[in-house]
C-alpha cells in the first residue's frame, strides 16, 4: 500500500500527540514539591499511558491515539494470583454528563479507532494495515523465530513439533508461549493413515482446557484469544490404530 504524504502528517500528528501528552508533568503543591513518590512499577506506568491515551484518543475522536493505546496495552501480562470480584459503590448525586465509561478492552480500542477514521479512506487503509501487523503473532518471538515456518493465505505458522506418534501415544508439548491480546490457533496435521486427537490447555498443567478436537481425522485446530501473555500445554493422542507421522503448528 502507497502510504502518501498526508497520511504521514496525520500519522506524526497522533504520536506527537503521544509524546506531549506522556511528557507533561503533573502540577504540585509547593510543600509537596521535594517530596519523593515512589516509582510505579513497570507494567502498572504502561498500563496508566495505555489508558490515558484511549481516554485523550476517545475526546479527540482520534485513531492514531486510538491505535497507540492499543500497542502500549498489548503486551501486558496478568498476575497468577485468583482474587475475589471487587464490588463497586459511587455515594452522592450524580451530575448530568455525556461521558461513558473507559472499557479496557484492546477490541473495543481497535473498533473505535477503525470507528474514528471511517470517513478517511487513506487513513482506514493505513490503520487496517497496522491493525493486521499487530494481530499477527500468536506464539511468541522467542519460540518462532528459529523454527520452520509455514504460510497459509497471509498467515505465519511455525512448526513447533513434528515425528511420529504411535497408536495409543500422547504427544505431550509444555511452556508454548502465546503473546497477550492476540488470536490464538494450534494444528495438528498427520499424513491421513488414523486419527489423531488435540487437547489444548491454559497453563503447564491439564486443569484448564481451552478447547478439544475429538472428530475422526487426522487433522485437528483449536482457535482462542489469549487474554494475557503465558504457556499452553497440548497433547496429541493417537486414537488409531496405526502409526503418524504429524506436524504440530502455532500462528505466528
Amino acid at each position: 500500500m502507497k502510504i502518501t504524504k498526508r497520511t504521514l502528517l496525520v500519522c506524526l500528528a497522533g504520536y506527537l500527540s503521544v509524546a506531549l501528552l506522556l511528557n507533561t508533568p503533573a502540577a504540585a503543591d509547593d510543600k509537596n514539591k521535594d517530596e519523593k513518590k515512589p516509582e510505579p512499577q513497570p507494567a502498572i506506568s504502561m498500563a496508566a499511558m495505555a489508558t490515558q491515551l484511549a481516554l485523550e484518543g476517545q475526546k479527540r475522536k482520534s485513531p492514531t491515539l486510538m491505535l497507540a493505546a492499543v500497542e502500549l496495552l498489548g503486551p501486558l501480562k496478568e498476575g497468577a494470583g485468583k482474587v475475589k470480584d471487587v464490588t463497586s459503590k459511587t455515594e452522592g448525586m450524580a451530575a448530568k454528563s455525556d461521558k461513558q465509561a473507559l472499557k479496557l478492552n484492546v477490541t473495543d480500542w481497535i473498533d473505535l479507532a477503525k470507528e474514528y477514521a471511517k470517513n478517511d479512506k487513506e487513513l482506514s487503509a493505513f490503520l487496517e494495515k497496522k491493525i493486521e501487523e499487530l494481530s499477527k503473532r500468536g506464539l511468541i518471538y522467542n519460540q518462532g523465530k528459529d523454527k520452520t515456518s509455514l504460510d497459509v493465505k497471509g498467515t505465519t505458522y511455525k512448526v513447533i513439533s513434528s515425528g511420529v506418534i504411535a497408536p495409543n501415544q500422547v504427544l505431550t508439548l509444555s511452556n508454548v508461549i502465546f503473546e497477550g491480546n492476540k488470536p490464538a490457533v494450534i494444528a495438528v496435521i498427520g499424513d491421513g493413515d488414523g486419527d489423531l486427537d488435540l487437547y489444548v490447555y491454559r497453563g503447564n498443567g491439564t486443569d484448564n482446557l481451552i478447547g478439544k478436537d475429538t472428530g475422526p481425522s487426522s487433522i485437528a485446530v483449536i482457535s482462542w484469544f489469549q487474554g494475557a501473555e503465558g504457556p499452553i500445554t497440548v497433547k496429541v493422542p493417537n486414537v488409531g490404530k496405526v502409526a503418524e507421522r504429524y506436524v504440530v503448528l502455532a500462528n505466528w
